[in-house]
Parts: C-alpha cells; structure tokens; sequence
C-alpha cells in the first residue's frame, strides 16, 4: 500500500511540473511570438523543440505516464 501512495505522489507531482510547464510557455512565449515573422517563429519553435528534449523533461514525462498506464 505504501508503495502506490509513493507513486501517486510522484505520480502528482510529475504532473503539476508538466502542466507548470505548459502554462507557464502559454502565458510568456506563445505571446511573444506574435511579435515575429513566420521564418523566425519556425526557427524558434525547432530550437525549442531540440532543447526540451533532455532527461529532465522525460523523466518527468514518463513518471506521468508510468502512473496511468
């Protein structure tokens, strides 16, 4: 019992980073980008597209998923 009241706290926690992440790229980058031409928002969207991928942002993404599988 212990271990799945563990998980779900992981469980919760690895979620509200997650979703920390998507509000807080709402409400600060989406808006800034208005501001740019169409060759320069693509070229911002592939860097942030290549740099979100590293451990921390899959480890987070993966503990989500484990939980509700």
């Amino acid at each position: 019992m212990k271990h799945k009241r563990v998980v779900l706290g992981v469980a919760v926690v690895m979620t509200g980073l997650s979703a920390g992440l998507f509000y807080a790229y709402a409400i600060s980058v989406n808006p800034a980008f208005r501001h740019l031409s169409d060759e320069t928002y693509i070229a911002a969207m592939q860097a942030i597209d290549r740099d979100i991928q590293n451990p921390i942002f899959f480890i987070s993404f993966l503990a989500r998923l484990y939980y509700y599988r």
